[in-house]
């Protein structure tokens, strides 16, 4: 999809003159891809790859997405450019802390490994994660929710989505790092209740580490004041327009059904 708001984008049009999408949500990518088989990808520090369109684009970005490892090795640090509401800036870039490229979640829909393998399709020893990893796994839906939410407003009423704050990180590249808080979790970007209420530690390659069940009661001395914590964090990122209410809702619901502390 970067490759072709880079590439495609500025050269399709209707017949009327104008694009032929009216926005882009563009989620965990790197620099843009070959534009063909016989062309070279282009290089992460490219002009290109900071994506300059005529129509709003919302770009997500991962922990895993940043420092140039894991899956998309392109250095999306490299990539980063100032948000814009003008003609021809309507950009948003959303760096999520506590969220990773791969997704246990879609496991809950995707193939088992007999169906997988009964069509002769490789399994991978990455697909053996177990799906009860998906309770403390970021949910990164929410966020991806909210923003096409929000890029539907910025098209049709041209009201303009929240900005946020890039990662913390340190360092000069190609020798960057990320910042991190007391509890192991960067500093930056879209904060949630994830990160804000933290019951976990979220690295950048995936792993959650749960925190110790006295470092929770420390933190949260009863269930009330967790829930009450959440609460607070999720009703703020509702109001601010980062999440939907459907996904406001569940967020509680799943801090009120948890055994926390």
């Amino acid at each position: 999809l970067s490759a072709y708001v880079s590439a495609i984008h500025p050269l399709a049009r209707l017949t009327s003159g104008k694009p032929i999408y009216d926005g882009y949500v563009i989620k965990c990518t790197g620099s843009p891809g070959c534009i063909n088989q016989c062309e070279p990808k282009i290089t992460p520090d490219d002009p290109r790859c900071k994506l300059y369109a005529d129509v709003p684009v919302i770009r997500i970005n991962t922990q895993s997405d940043i420092l140039g490892v894991g899956f998309h090795p392109d250095w999306s640090f490299l990539q980063r450019r100032p948000d814009g509401d003008g003609p021809g800036e309507q950009f948003r870039l959303y760096e999520v802390a506590g969220a990773v490229i791969q997704s246990t979640y879609a496991n809950w829909s995707s193939s088992c490994k007999e169906d997988a393998l009964t069509t002769g399709t490789e399994w991978l020893e990455r697909f053996d994660i177990p799906l009860e990893a998906s309770d403390f796994e970021f949910p990164l839906r929410y966020i991806i929710n909210g923003a096409f939410a929000n890029l539907d407003l910025w098209v049709r009423k041209g009201i303009a989505p929240p900005r946020a704050d890039r990662l913390a990180t340190v360092g000069e590249y190609p020798e960057v790092s990320f910042d991190f808080d007391e509890f192991g979790n960067v500093k930056g970007g879209v904060r949630t209740p994830y990160v804000d209420v933290p019951v976990v530690k979220y690295d950048s390659v995936g792993k959650v580490i749960p925190f110790e069940k006295e470092l929770l009661k420390k933190l949260y001395p009863t269930h009330e004041q967790y829930v009450n914590e959440v609460v607070k964090q999720t009703d703020a990122l509702l109001q601010e327009r980062w999440i939907t209410e459907a996904d406001a809702r569940a967020i509680k619901e799943a801090a009120a059904r948890s055994e926390i502390p």
